[in-house]
């Protein structure tokens, strides 16, 4: 096959490039993303559920909280708690499970070995307080970021 129809004059190829470069928007200054520093916010809660890693081999808690106001309004606090394939699942399990009961729930979350009924009490906690401000605080502990709720205001 020969694409002898479609080549192109050169000048007019060159002359719409500079058209192009000419016409290119300005660089406009990325806005400057800082990550919430360690303290207390007001969040609401977006999501909480089971689900896995990137890798698909470990399930965690996954969720998170949207700041409400102050310098990181509407920035997010990520919740990802790996519960399987840890040096000691259980203890990774029982801090979910705790971290899980702070949310102010009438559900009381136990852990009975089934991750398929964690995850029905997960669903019915994040039905029962989706609706609540939460003041959160956030603690750096190392290269991890712990989450603490202090307090949960029914809307």
């Amino acid at each position: 096959m020969s694409f002898k129809d479609f080549n192109m004059d050169m000048t007019e190829y060159n002359q719409q490039i500079k058209e192009l470069e000419d016409n290119k928007p300005k660089e406009t200054k990325k806005k400057e993303y800082k990550e919430p520093v360690d303290g207390d916010y007001e969040c609401a809660l977006m999501d909480l559920e089971i689900g896995t890693t990137k890798a698909g081999d470990k399930l965690m808690l996954k969720g998170s909280f949207k700041i409400l106001d102050g310098e990181f309004k509407n920035q997010r606090l990520w919740i990802n708690k790996i519960l399987t394939g840890t040096k000691n699942p259980a203890w990774a399990v029982k801090s979910a499970v705790d971290f899980l009961n702070t949310l102010g729930s009438a559900q009381v979350v136990e852990f009975n070995g089934d991750f398929d009924d964690l995850e029905t009490q997960i669903n019915i906690v994040y039905a029962d307080v989706k609706n609540c401000t939460f003041l959160v605080h956030q603690q750096t502990n190392g290269n991890f970021k712990n989450y603490y709720v202090n307090d949960v205001w029914d809307n």
